[in-house]
């Protein structure tokens, strides 16, 4: 293949967001390029001599961004923000990238796609990917990641671990907001025996899991026949 024209700048910034992995010595030793070779292909943004393929490859895989992205494009197409929407970051945008790219992902809780991201923002994919980064090291102390499926993001928790604290202030939320009138209306139908499990209303339902939810009231399967009960606490605490 012969040299092409190299984008040197994203070549040096991405290398220095890999930390030890990405200085000289070890970005060469990735790539199969010698230290000076690196050198000169960020200053020069050209690659000495025959530049076979799989090198250019190899280098797009080092830094995690498409080969299009390492090769030049023409001056005609990089004169204006109108002409080239796609704006490429660098380490004085990558903590602003990284805040706005936060909020977008914690205002919608689906799946939003990544080229619709980049669209939006008007960002290269090596920027969005830095701030997708930044933000997922951000994160992760936090126990917070940047989950990715088939070319769409959002937040999510690491692992399972807060659903009981979850279920808990679930539970002093309801505890503490107290029975409304429903409930209260159902509950005088459990203690009156007036309640056919049967026969229940679905305006009905709801009030009646939040009662079996408060611990007052369990469903129960008696001879074939379902019915609704106060639970031992709540009947002693009701003296019924």
């Amino acid at each position: 293949m012969k040299s092409e024209p190299i984008n040197g700048h994203i070549i040096r910034r991405r290398r220095q967001m890999l930390g030890d992995q990405g200085t000289l010595r070890a970005f060469a030793r990735r790539t199969g390029l010698t230290g000076p070779s690196v050198r000169s292909i960020e200053t020069t943004n050209h690659i000495p001599g025959e530049t076979p393929l799989h090198q250019l490859t190899r280098i797009a895989d080092v830094l995690g961004i498409p080969v299009t992205d390492l090769l030049q494009r023409p001056t005609s197409e990089a004169c204006s923000h109108a002409d080239n929407p796609y704006e490429p970051g660098d380490e004085s945008t990558l903590a602003a990238d990284v805040s706005r790219l936060g909020r977008l992902l914690l205002q919608e809780p689906r799946l939003t796609r990544k080229v619709a991201i980049a669209t939006v923002f008007q960002w290269d994919r090596a920027r969005l990917r830095a701030a997708q980064d930044g933000l997922e090291a951000q994160l992760r102390p936090a126990g917070i990641a940047v989950h990715e499926l088939n070319g769409a993001i959002t937040l999510r928790p690491l692992d399972s671990s807060g659903d009981d604290d979850a279920d808990r202030v679930s539970s002093q939320r309801v505890a503490s907001d107290g029975m409304d009138v429903r409930q209260a209306e159902i509950l005088h139908d459990v203690m009156t025996g007036q309640l056919h499990s049967s026969r229940i209303q679905e305006d009905k339902l709801m009030p009646l899991a939040g009662l079996m939810n408060l611990g007052i009231v369990y469903h129960e399967n008696n001879g074939g026949r379902n019915s609704h009960r106060l639970t031992p606490d709540a009947a002693y605490a009701f003296d019924a």
